[in-house]
C-alpha cells in the first residue's frame, strides 16, 4: 500500500479560495495511485471487495487534502465518487448568482500604490480560472485589456507605450512580464522604504503654532486682544489689566483723614493648569505696585476648574453700594496706630455701612498655643492665632492642600506635642470640600468659615499675607535680584518674622512657640555674595575650595544654607563664607541675571546637594571660607520648597518692564527616603552603562561636537498604582545634534495598539499563555554607526580623567538614532532565534519554525510573549545570554492598560488608574456623574459664547481622553474626535462636554473590553457616516468597527477630508476608509496564523452605496 505521507507531493490543502489548483493537482495523485476512476465512473451496483478497498483510499486521500473548514461539507458522504461531486457542487457552482459574483470581483480588483504585483496578478488569474470553472470564457484580449486597467494610475505612462504596440502582440503574457518588470524596478528604488507603510494609512496632521497671537477685539477692531480685555472698553483698566471676566466696579473716594489718593482693592487671578509647577500671583501682584495701592486680600476665581498655575493677575475696585462716600475701609499699613475707627462692610444682609466694629469682630483668640491655623490665598500661610509663629506651604496644585494639613498636623503633635483643635480659612473650595471635611471631623477638628465679605474675621491671616508680600517685596528690591526667587524670598521672610518680635505679646512667634530665644548669630543679609566651601572629595588638588553664588536662604530640613550657583542650580551648604556689603549685583547686573538661561536644569550633583555631616580636618578651609552652622530646630517650611526655577514668557510684548510671570519646580525629592532611592538608583545605571562598554574615555578630537548629557528620575508604578520602582536614566542632550553630521536615520517601529489587542484574541483562541519581558537599559545594547562625544556624568568623573570626554560605542538614551539602533538590534536577536517579523507590523514576530505557535510584541523595552509555557522558558533563556531583563510572569499590566486573564481564558482590558488620574488632574472628583459621553444635540447647537482666554487646559484634556478612546474606551471615540476638532480655539460649552466626557468615564471606570475568542476568528467590518452634520465645515464623520470573531480589535472616528454631496457619497469614502483597514487586518491575522476566508465582509447600511460599490 502506498503511504501517502512518504510517497505523494505535498500539496495545499483545499480552502474556500483555492479550487481549481487544489481539484487539477487532487486528480494528478489520483492518476498517479491509479484511482482516478472511482471519481469518474459512475459506482457499481454490486462492488467486489478490491473496489471497496480502492474506493476507501481514495475517499482518505481526498480527505486528508482538505482544511478543517471543509470537513463539514463531506463529513457524511460514504464513497470517494460522492465526496468528489460534494466539494464539485460547493465549489463549481454554475448558476448566474455565481458568475456574477466572481465578476464583479474580477472587475473590482484593484491594486493600490504601495501593493504586491505578483500577488495582484496571480489574484486576477485565479479569478479568471474561477470563471471558466463555472463556464465563462474569457478572452485573452479582455485579459489584457483588464489587467492594464486594474493597476494604479501611476503605471500610466507604461501603459501608454503599451498601447502603442500592435493588437497582436498585446496577450496577456506580455502585460504580465511588462507589469512586473515594471514593479521590480521600482521596488529595488524603494527598497529601504518601511514595509509598515505598505499597510496602513497615514494621517496628516495641521501643524499649529501655539504662539500664534490670531486674537482680534469686536469692540475697538484692533488685533492683539479679546473684547474681555480691551482697555478701550473701560478707562478704569491699563493696557497690562488684563480680565478673566468682566465686573461693573465703582471707584473709592480718597480718605479725606489721610490726604492721599489710596484706593481698596481686591485681586482677582486667572488660573491656568501646568503640571508640577507653582506661580508667585498674589505676590507678584504686589510686587507690581509701583504706586500707593496695597492689596488686602486675594480672591481666587476660576471659571472653568480650580487649576494650579495662574498666569495673570489684576487689581479691581470691589462693587458695593455705599451710603456715606467718606467712609472707606483704606489698605494702608501706617494708619493701624493713627486711626481710631474703622468701618467695614456688612454681610450683604443691609445697604450702609456702619462705624461699629463690634458687630464684625473677629473670632475669639485663643491663649492656648496652636489651637487655630489660619489660611488664605494661593500660598497656604499657616499660623498659630497665639503665638503668630507661622508656616507658608507652596504648592504644586490646590488639591494639595489636604497632604500638606496632615502634615502639619504630625509635625506639631511629634515634635512639639502639640493638638489642632480649630482650623480657619475663607470659603475656598481647597478648604470646604467632602475629603478635608471627612478628615477634619474624623480628628475631631472645629472648622471655623469667615463670612463672605468678612475678610476681618480671618483678620490674623488678612494681615499677614500683607506683611510677608512687603517683606519679600523688600528682600528682593535690597538684593536688586529679579522676581523668579519671589518664592526663596517668601521662605526668608516667614523664616525672619517669626523671630521678629511682634506687638501683642511682645516676644517672637519663635520663643511663644518653642518656649526658647532664639539665637540670630546666623542670620545673614538676604542676596549677598558666598562662597560655599566644597568637599575635598569632590574637587580636585588644583581646584578651588569654594564656589561663589548668592544667598537665598535657610534650609527648612538641614543646618545649611541655601546657595543661588546660577544656571538654576541651587546648593545646600553649612560652610560658607559671606560678603554681606556691598552687594552683588547693581539693577545692570539684576537685568542681565533675569535674562540668564531659562531652561530648567537638574539640580546640582546629587552629593552635593548637602554636604556631609562629618567634621572636617583643621585647616582644610582657607581664608575665605567660616563656619556658620544655621540654628538648632529651625523653621519647619514646606516640604515643596524650591530647588529649580523656570521663567514663562509673558503672552504679550511690553515696554520698558521686562517679563515677571515665572514658576518653579517642585523638589522631586521629597523625603530623605526617596532621595536615597534616587542615588541608589543612579548607581545601578552606573553599573549598566559600565557593563554593556557604552564608552570609554578619550580626549576630546578636535573639530568634534561634544554633547551634553543629564539625569532624568521616573518613579515607575504597578497595576495598583503603588511605586513600584526609582527609575534612574543617564539621558544624552540629542537636541544639540544635526542632522547629516551626528546622525542619518532616526525612524523606529512602536506596535500598535490595535496589534496588541489582535495578539492577546489569538493568545485567547490559541489558549496560550502571556508573559510580559522587560528589558534593562535596552537602548546601551544598540549599536552605534555614527561617532558620538558625551561629556562625563556629573557626579561619577574621576580626578585624573577630568579632561576627557566619553566616546560612545553604543547608543544611549537621549541619542537621535538611539530607539532606531535597539529597535534594530532586538529585530536581529529575535530574527536569529527563529523568529519571522511581520510585514504588517514590524513590532510583530512570530516563531518560523514547526511545531507549537509563539509570538512576541515588542514595544520599545517592553516585550509580551505568547505562547506555551516551555516554548516561553526557552525564549526567555535564550534572552537573559544576551540581555538583561526583568521577568514580570504573567502580564497584567502594560503600557498603562490593566490586562486581566479570566477563567476562561478571556482578556479584559482596562484603564481605571488611568481615568482616576484624569479625574484628580481636573479636580472633578465631586462632579455629577452622567450615563452618556455627550449631548446627542451637540453638533446641532451653535456656540455663540466666548471663545477661551487659554487653550492649554482644553488641549491637555483631550489629549488625555483621545489616548483613553484609543486604547480601551471606543464608547468615547466620536466625542473625543469631535471635540479634537476645537484644540484651537475652543469654547465654553466645548470646554463643558470635554468634562462631561470625564464625568462620564468617572462614572463608568469599572467598564472592560473584553477580548472573547468563543466564536471562529472570521474578520468583519462595520462602517457608517454622518452626512454633514458639523455645521462648522458642513464635513461627514467616517465610523467604522472592526470584530475578529465576537471581538472588537480596532475602531475608528475620523473626520472625511471632502465635503460630500449626498450621504451615498458620505457613506461611500466611508467605506473606503475601512477597506484600507480591512485589507491591513487581513495580512496582521495572516501574520498571527489566523488567515481569514475572502472576500471580508463589510456592513454598509446605505442601499445607494452597496450598489454603487
Amino acid at each position: 500500500m502506498l503511504s501517502l505521507k512518504e510517497n505523494n507531493p505535498q500539496i495545499v490543502k483545499l480552502n474556500a479560495n483555492n479550487y481549481s489548483v487544489w481539484k487539477f493537482k487532487m486528480e494528478m495523485i489520483l492518476i498517479k495511485e491509479d484511482l482516478f476512476h472511482l471519481i469518474e465512473d459512475d459506482t457499481p451496483s454490486q462492488p467486489d471487495e478490491k473496489y471497496i478497498k480502492k474506493d476507501r483510499q481514495a475517499r482518505a486521500i481526498i480527505n486528508l487534502c482538505i482544511e478543517d473548514s471543509q470537513i463539514i461539507h463531506i463529513k457524511y458522504e460514504t464513497t470517494a465518487k460522492a465526496t468528489w461531486n460534494k466539494l464539485k457542487a460547493i465549489h463549481e457552482r454554475s448558476n448566474l448568482s455565481s458568475k456574477l459574483f466572481l465578476l464583479r470581483k474580477l472587475y473590482a480588483t484593484k491594486m493600490s500604490e504601495d501593493g504586491n504585483m505578483n500577488e495582484h496578478i496571480a489574484q486576477m488569474l485565479e479569478l479568471i480560472d474561477k470563471l471558466k470553472a463555472v463556464g465563462e470564457e474569457i478572452k485573452d484580449d479582455h485579459i489584457a485589456a483588464l489587467l492594464l486597467v486594474s493597476v494604479p494610475k501611476s503605471y500610466d505612462t507604461l501603459i501608454t507605450a503599451l498601447e502603442a504596440r500592435p493588437e497582436n502582440e498585446l496577450t496577456p503574457e506580455l502585460i504580465k512580464n511588462k507589469l512586473t518588470d515594471e514593479y521590480n524596478r521600482r521596488k529595488e528604488q524603494d527598497s529601504d522604504r518601511n514595509l509598515a507603510q505598505a499597510f496602513k494609512t497615514n494621517v496628516s496632521f495641521k501643524s499649529r503654532n501655539q504662539n500664534k497671537n490670531d486674537k482680534f477685539c469686536t469692540f475697538c477692531k484692533k488685533p492683539g486682544h479679546s473684547r474681555d480685555f480691551c482697555y478701550h472698553l473701560n478707562k478704569n483698566y491699563g493696557s497690562r489689566k488684563r480680565f478673566p471676566f468682566k465686573k461693573e466696579v465703582g471707584p473709592q473716594k480718597p480718605n479725606e483723614s489721610q490726604g492721599q489718593n489710596r484706593d481698596r482693592t481686591s485681586v482677582c487671578m486667572q488660573i491656568h493648569e501646568k503640571q508640577n509647577i507653582l506661580n508667585e500671583t498674589k505676590i507678584k501682584e504686589e510686587l507690581q505696585n509701583k504706586n500707593d495701592k496695597t492689596t488686602l486680600s486675594s480672591t481666587v476665581y476660576n471659571e472653568t476648574n480650580p487649576t494650579t498655575f495662574i498666569t495673570d493677575s489684576a487689581p479691581i475696585i470691589i462693587e458695593s453700594s455705599l451710603s456715606d462716600p467718606k467712609h472707606t475701609l483704606l489698605a494702608n499699613a501706617d494708619t493701624r496706630s493713627k486711626a481710631k475707627v474703622s468701618f467695614f462692610i456688612d454681610s450683604g444682609a443691609s445697604q450702609h455701612l456702619i462705624n461699629d466694629k463690634r458687630l464684625f469682630s473677629s473670632l475669639d483668640e485663643t491663649a492656648d498655643s496652636i489651637k487655630i491655623i489660619v489660611a488664605d490665598g494661593k500660598i497656604i500661610s499657616s499660623q498659630d492665632d497665639y503665638s503668630r509663629y507661622s508656616m507658608i506651604y507652596l504648592l504644586s496644585k490646590k488639591d494639595e492642600v489636604l497632604s500638606k494639613l496632615k502634615e502639619y498636623i504630625a509635625m506639631t503633635r511629634n515634635k512639639f506635642g502639640r493638638t489642632l483643635k480649630v482650623l480657619r480659612s475663607d470659603n475656598g473650595g481647597e478648604y470646604i470640600g467632602k475629603e478635608i471635611e471627612d478628615f477634619l471631623k474624623e480628628q475631631g477638628i472645629v472648622h471655623q468659615l469667615t463670612v463672605p465679605y468678612s475678610p476681618q474675621q480671618n483678620g490674623v491671616s488678612e494681615r499677614k499675607n500683607r506683611t510677608l508680600i512687603e517683606m519679600t517685596r523688600c528682600l528682593l528690591s535690597e538684593a536688586n535680584l529679579p522676581q523668579r526667587f519671589w518664592a526663596e524670598a517668601a521662605m526668608t521672610a516667614t523664616y525672619l518674622q517669626n523671630r521678629l518680635p511682634t506687638k501683642p505679646k511682645g516676644k517672637t512667634p519663635y520663643e511663644l512657640w518653642t518656649n526658647r530665644k532664639p539665637n540670630l548669630s546666623h542670620i545673614r543679609v538676604f542676596g549677598c555674595k558666598a562662597y560655599a566651601y566644597i568637599q575635598k572629595q569632590k574637587r580636585g588638588k588644583l581646584d578651588n575650595k569654594a564656589v561663589e553664588g548668592i544667598f537665598l536662604g535657610y534650609d527648612y530640613r538641614s543646618k545649611g544654607y541655601r546657595i543661588y550657583l546660577g544656571d538654576n542650580k541651587i546648593m545646600i551648604s553649612r560652610t560658607v563664607k559671606f560678603i554681606e556689603n556691598p552687594l552683588p549685583y547693581d539693577k545692570k547686573e539684576a537685568k542681565e541675571l533675569q535674562k540668564q538661561d531659562e531652561t530648567p536644569q537638574q539640580l546640582i550633583k546629587l552629593e552635593l546637594e548637602h554636604e556631609e555631616n562629618h567634621s572636617m580636618e583643621e585647616g582644610e578651609i582657607n581664608e575665605r571660607t567660616e563656619v556658620n552652622p544655621c540654628e538648632d530646630d529651625g523653621d519647619e517650611l514646606s516640604n515643596s520648597q524650591i530647588q529649580t526655577s523656570q521663567h514663562r514668557r509673558s503672552e504679550r510684548k511690553t515696554k520698558g518692564i521686562p517679563p515677571e510671570r515665572f514658576a518653579f519646580f517642585a523638589n522631586p525629592m521629597e523625603n530623605p527616603y526617596e532621595k536615597q532611592k534616587w542615588i541608589e538608583s543612579t548607581k545601578e545605571e552606573m553599573k549598566s552603562l559600565q557593563k554593556n562598554e557604552t564608552w570609554k574615555l578619550v580626549t576630546p578630537p578636535s573639530g568634534k561636537k561634544v554633547i551634553g548629557c543629564r539625569w532624568t528620575f521616573k518613579a515607575k508604578y504597578d497595576s495598583k498604582g503603588n511605586i513600584e520602582r526609582y527609575k534612574a536614566r543617564l539621558v544624552a542632550q540629542g537636541f544639540s545634534q544635526k542632522f547629516g553630521t551626528d546622525y542619518d536615520e532616526t525612524f523606529a517601529a512602536v506596535v500598535t495598539y490595535t496589534t496588541i489587542r489582535t495578539f492577546l484574541a489569538a493568545a485567547a483562541y490559541k489558549n496560550l499563555n502571556v508573559t510580559h519581558v522587560d528589558i534593562k537599559t535596552a537602548f546601551l545594547h544598540g549599536n552605534l554607526e555614527d561617532e558620538v562625544y558625551m561629556s562625563q556624568p556629573e557626579s561619577y568623573i574621576e580626578a585624573d580623567q577630568v579632561q576627557k570626554v566619553c566616546k560612545l560605542n553604543k547608543a544611549i538614551y537621549g541619542l537621535k538614532q538611539a530607539a532606531r539602533a535597539w529597535h534594530l538590534k532586538i529585530g536581529e536577536s529575535l530574527i536569529k532565534y527563529g523568529f519571522e517579523q511581520s510585514k504588517a507590523d514590524p513590532c510583530l514576530f512570530k516563531f518560523a519554525n514547526n511545531g507549537n505557535p509563539m509570538y512576541i510584541i515588542v514595544y520599545v523595552d517592553d516585550l509580551l510573549i505568547a505562547g506555551k509555557d516551555e516554548d516561553i522558558r526557552k525564549i526567555i533563556k535564550e534572552l537573559e545570554e544576551e540581555y538583561e531583563l526583568k521577568n514580570l510572569g504573567e502580564v497584567n499590566y502594560y503600557l498603562g492598560i490593566n490586562i486581566e486573564r479570566t477563567k476562561e481564558g478571556n482578556f479584559a482590558l482596562n484603564q481605571k488608574n488611568k481615568i482616576e488620574e484624569i479625574v484628580e488632574k481636573f479636580n472633578l472628583k465631586e462632579a455629577k456623574p452622567t450615563n452618556i459621553p455627550m449631548d446627542p444635540n451637540y453638533l446641532k447647537q451653535e456656540g455663540e459664547d466666548d471663545i477661551l482666554p487659554n487653550n492649554t487646559q482644553y488641549r491637555k484634556a483631550v489629549g488625555a481622553l483621545l489616548y483613553i478612546a484609543t486604547v480601551s474606551r471606543p464608547d468615547i471615540a466620536v466625542a473625543v474626535n469631535i471635540l479634537s476638532r476645537r484644540n484651537e480655539k475652543p469654547r465654553e460649552r466645548d470646554w463643558n462636554a470635554v468634562k462631561r466626557i470625564i464625568r462620564y468615564l468617572k462614572t463608568t471606570a469599572e467598564l472592560k473590553l473584553i477580548i472573547n475568542m468563543d466564536k471562529e476568528p472570521i474578520l468583519t467590518a462595520f462602517c457608517d457616516a454622518d452626512w454633514a452634520n458639523d455645521k462648522s465645515d458642513r464635513k461627514s464623520t467616517s465610523g467604522s468597527v472592526f470584530k475578529l470573531g465576537n471581538c472588537t480589535i480596532q475602531w475608528m472616528s475620523k473626520r472625511q477630508n471632502c465635503v460630500a454631496l449626498s450621504s451615498t457619497e458620505a457613506e461611500y469614502v466611508s467605506a473606503a476608509n475601512t477597506a484600507q483597514v480591512v485589507i491591513w487586518l487581513i495580512n496582521l491575522t495572516k501574520d498571527l496564523d489566523l488567515p481569514q476566508s475572502l472576500p471580508v465582509t463589510i456592513y454598509e447600511d446605505n442601499q445607494s452605496c452597496i450598489k454603487l460599490s
